[in-house]
């Protein structure tokens, strides 16, 4: 499903007058680093999400026999999200650094991830309603976030060159 997602990154890249193909060829820049960064960052805030949303029905995923991560990391649930959120954000952090996109991308996008992955790691996981609550609204703020930390950053690279 991450990867589904992630792929708007593409057309995103295209939209920005960019070349994904040309982007593939050039494996070793910084551009190309904080692209694939950007990506797996994506592809990672897309299995918390799966995780929290697959935790307002584990009971009956148990029931019947439903093989999900949240089924099978069930007693380390908390461990397995630190370790996603943790990678999620380092990531970010790491297309902050690529990219030299700037304190504004590193307050907004970076701090927006870490305040929605710190949210994530207090809901309680066998609460349903919390479980909907973070993620109908997380999926909110991360975007915009995420939308206004990278549209300022490109903004003030344009404003710099």
């Amino acid at each position: 499903m991450g990867i589904a997602f992630s792929g708007g990154e593409f057309i995103g890249y295209s939209a920005a007058g960019r070349d994904p193909v040309d982007l593939l060829f050039n494996a070793g820049s910084d551009e190309f680093i904080a692209f694939a960064c950007f990506f797996i960052s994506y592809c990672i805030w897309c299995m918390e999400l799966d995780i929290v949303y697959a935790h307002q029905d584990l009971k009956e995923d148990l029931r019947v026999g439903i093989k999900s991560m949240a089924v099978r990391y069930r007693y380390h649930m908390k461990y397995l999200l630190s370790l996603l959120a943790i990678a999620q954000v380092s990531l970010m952090f790491a297309v902050a650094s690529y990219l030299k996109a700037g304190i504004f991308f590193l307050l907004v996008s970076c701090g927006g991830a870490v305040l929605v992955n710190l949210w994530m790691l207090n809901i309680d996981l066998s609460n349903s309603k919390q479980c909907w609550d973070w993620f109908k609204g997380a999926t909110w703020v991360m975007g915009a976030f995420l939308c206004v930390g990278t549209v300022g950053a490109y903004g003030n690279q344009l404003r710099m060159s």
